[in-house]
């Protein structure tokens, strides 16, 4: 992706990072579909991630802010990947990790169990992107990003490098007065706390540039960092919650219930880890 101008308006800047990014998004779907694996899945998540927080900064540069239903279309799509994703790290990072610890049970059968719901799950997420409605995804990413579309729009009259400190500012307050939650938070919040500062650090990452490098570089660090703890603790939160699934518990109920126990003991400990992270308030690159 091409460093973004400072003084360009903030639509058009931040229509340049939508469409890097869905360009990106439809390359890698084509991936995916020629080769179903657990690794192109993976680089289809995160385009995916990285698009809907580009589209959302771009809606958000508009006046008065446009709200498209190819959001929805995309958080669908999200949610979906998402189960495929759920089931393939269960099966690598729990019931693998597991199977080397000394037990009197042998997850043999919930493992195989387990890995055919993901390969199902896979498939549909191969399946949509075959389907019309996908193509109609792209077709409206494209719309977006042309003259008529973007003539209709009334911009704020703001530059690109005024839109992105907005949106820094604005993201880091809300990821911060969640952190200082987190010791008391649910699982669900935890969740809501990592898709926020997901949000955030694409971002710094796409608009970084307009800004201090070195410091943009150190500030996203901290955030992958964070973020990575913060999913380890989603995994382990999810391994429980599949480990009842009644695919399952039928296939084998007393080692599903080991698994699930493991999860939960993993999840406690992965969360007194928590409180001794540090979010890092004065490496925002935008003060320096």
């Amino acid at each position: 992706m091409k460093s973004p101008k400072p003084d360009v308006d903030a639509v058009s800047g931040s229509l340049a990072v939508m469409q890097a990014c869905a360009s990106e998004f439809a390359a890698l779907a084509q991936a995916l579909l020629r080769e179903p694996t657990a690794d192109a899945l993976h680089d289809y998540r995160i385009s995916l991630r990285r698009l809907r927080v580009a589209v959302r900064n771009y809606c958000a540069a508009s006046s008065p802010p446009l709200r498209p239903a190819l959001l929805d279309e995309l958080r669908l799509l999200s949610q979906q990947s998402g189960i495929a994703r759920n089931w393939h790290v269960f099966v690598d990072e729990t019931l693998d990790v597991l199977a080397k610890e000394p037990s009197s049970l042998t997850i043999t059968r919930l493992r195989r169990a387990a890995q055919k719901q993901g390969e199902q799950a896979l498939q549909a997420c191969v399946d949509a992107i075959s389907q019309p409605a996908f193509m109609r995804v792209i077709e409206s990413l494209r719309e977006l990003g042309t003259a008529e579309a973007h003539a209709m729009i009334a911009g704020s009259g703001a530059t690109l490098e005024q839109h992105a400190l907005k949106l820094l500012r604005k993201q880091h307050r809300q990821v911060r007065k969640l952190w200082r939650q987190r010791t008391k938070l649910s699982d669900e919040a935890l969740h809501e706390l990592r898709k926020r500062f997901k949000k955030l650090r694409y971002t710094a990452e796409f608009f970084g540039p307009l800004f201090d490098e070195a410091a943009t570089a150190r500030y996203v660090k901290q955030l992958k960092l964070i973020q990575s703890h913060l999913g380890h603790l989603h995994d382990q939160s999810v391994a429980q919650q599949l480990a009842s699934d009644p695919a399952l518990t039928q296939a084998d109920a007393p080692a599903a219930a080991l698994v699930e126990g493991w999860a939960l003991s993993s999840l406690r400990c992965d969360r007194e880890r928590l409180a001794t992270l540090r979010l890092g308030h004065s490496l925002r690159p935008w003060r320096h």
